[in-house]
């Protein structure tokens, strides 16, 4: 047997093995707190027919067009998500131009094809990644705010308040983004929308796994009575304890991200500045794009892997 054939057959050895413990660890680990953020999606998922009303989608007529109105539906649910006065069109419109001119800049400064065309990439996905960053960092101050809202509302449940009228108290006294989102429930309940549906609405819309055990802890103290006031006040400490621990775990992988960071920028920062002291050295990489295409799915599949896992729900 060939030393190639070898190392061939134990490199896959080894990959089967890695595969099968992680798939062993999600099983046993992961998966309880992967179902029950599923049963909470699924339970928010599907709209009612006045939660319709307020909201502007294009309808696809046709079975080859599903998963063009998928898509459409999520690039419009993003968009929602990060409370930019954006709509669907405008993020193409920038995307299309930010591509164009990632293209024809390189050209005219005559830097080469490949260049152009990383250029060209890069526009084209710049507007999308604005707009996640933006969405990130608004579930972020939303989730910080979830906390002392449960707890204005148990205060004004106390004292013989209804849901809709502490509701109403924090759309008036906290700051967006929370304030939006219960302002917008609030208004829907005023327009005749039963509350069932304006709170499932409001739990699709933003997909916080905090904000949806809120929702389904109203719908059921809504159908089957209990305490409210301590409902609410169980789910501040709850959301608190998990924003805690979320910052203790960001906290110990503080390291472990920095590292994988800096791994990965180093070979793009070695190809630039390559690129300026020893441009000949370089071209004998240049002149194979295809490996420079391996090394680019390389850095993307590091950094889905290292995102997966330093990524943590509570």
């Amino acid at each position: 047997m060939s030393p190639t054939l070898v190392l061939l057959l134990t490199f896959l050895a080894v990959t089967l093995l890695l595969l099968g413990g992680g798939s062993l660890a999600y099983h046993v680990y992961l998966r309880p707190r992967m179902l029950v953020r599923d049963r909470l999606r699924a339970e928010f998922e599907t709209e009612g027919d006045a939660a319709r009303l307020f909201r502007e989608a294009n309808r696809f007529g046709g079975d080859g067009e599903h998963l063009l109105a998928r898509v459409s539906q999520r690039l419009e649910r993003l968009i929602e998500q990060s409370g930019l006065p954006l709509t669907k069109q405008k993020l193409l419109g920038l995307s299309c131009g930010a591509a164009v001119a990632g293209l024809l800049v390189p050209q005219l400064l005559s830097l080469g094809w490949l260049v152009a065309i990383a250029a060209g990439v890069v526009g084209l996905v710049s507007p999308l990644l604005y707009v996640l960053s933006r969405r990130n960092a608004r579930i972020q101050k939303l989730r910080r705010q979830l906390p002392d809202a449960f707890e204005m509302m148990s205060r004004t449940v106390r004292v013989g308040q209804t849901t809709t009228a502490a509701m109403q108290l924090i759309a008036d006294e906290f700051d967006a983004p929370i304030a939006d989102e219960f302002r917008l429930c609030y208004q829907q309940q005023e327009l005749g929308v039963s509350a069932d549906v304006a709170l499932r609405n409001m739990a699709s819309r933003n997909g916080i796994m905090e904000l949806q055990i809120f929702v389904m802890g109203l719908l059921v103290q809504n159908r089957s009575g209990g305490n409210l006031a301590e409902l609410l006040d169980k789910l501040g400490t709850i959301v608190r304890n998990r924003a805690r621990l979320q910052a203790k775990v960001k906290t110990l992988t503080s390291e472990g991200r920095m590292q994988a960071a800096v791994l990965m920028a180093l070979p793009i920062c070695a190809l630039l500045a390559l690129l300026v002291i020893a441009p000949d050295y370089v071209s004998v990489l240049l002149d194979r794009p295809w490996l420079l295409c391996g090394i680019v799915v390389a850095e993307i599949v590091a950094a889905v892997w290292i995102r997966s896992i330093v990524k943590f729900e509570a």
